[in-house]
This record gives C-alpha cells, structure tokens and sequence, in this order.
C-alpha cells in the first residue's frame, strides 16, 4: 500500500508541473480591439476545408489581401488556427494613413443628391 500511495503522489506532481508549463491566453492577448490581417499564403490543393472557409468568412480570399477585424475571443481562436496562412497584429495610425492612401479602396452608397 505504501507504494501505491506514492505512485499517486508523483502523478500529482506531474500533473501540478504539467499545469504550471501550459501558459494561459487572454480573451484580447493583443490589447487592442482592432487588429489588421494579411493573407500571405494561397491554396493549395492540399488546404483543408476548414482552413479555406475561415478565411473566406474573413474576406481573405486572395494573396496579400488585408482586412481590419474586431479582435474577440473568437476571432482570436480562428486566427491561431489559419496563422500559417495569415498574419496578424496592432498597427499604429502613421502605418494605417499610409495604407489607405496607397492602396485603399472604399465602397460609398450614392446619395439621392448626386454625391
């Protein structure tokens, strides 16, 4: 019986180092609520399904395309399962304004007034 209680005793402790080694995420590990996305990777025949709908359902359907996403609990679980094909993070007001009047494209509804 005294080897039987020490068997325990060890897995216990195992288990307490196992706990401390696994590293706990945040809901916003980033601390923004807004992050930018590039899709850097295309498809591959091989791409999981799963893989190719996350990133259609991000508007990422093309090669170096970038979108502005709320950065949730949830966007951050699909995040980590598409990061070999995306890339992610905070970017500062200089890098945004650059972006926009580089390359950006906006959709505006017509008003009734012609503007």
């Amino acid at each position: 019986r005294e080897g039987e209680g020490e068997d325990s005793n060890e897995e216990g402790g195992d288990d307490a180092r196992r706990a401390k080694s696994i590293v706990t995420k945040k809901a916003n590990s980033l601390g923004s609520p807004v992050v930018f996305c590039v899709r850097i990777l295309p498809d591959s025949p091989t791409t999981p399904p799963v893989i190719t709908r996350t990133l259609n359902k991000h508007r990422l359907r093309n090669l170096n395309e970038g979108v502005f996403l709320k950065y949730t609990k949830q966007v951050r679980l699909e995040l980590e399962c598409v990061e070999n094909y995306v890339v992610y993070g905070v970017v500062s007001k200089p890098v945004i304004r650059d972006l926009l009047t580089r390359l950006g494209h906006c959709k505006v509804e017509m008003k009734e007034g012609g503007t």
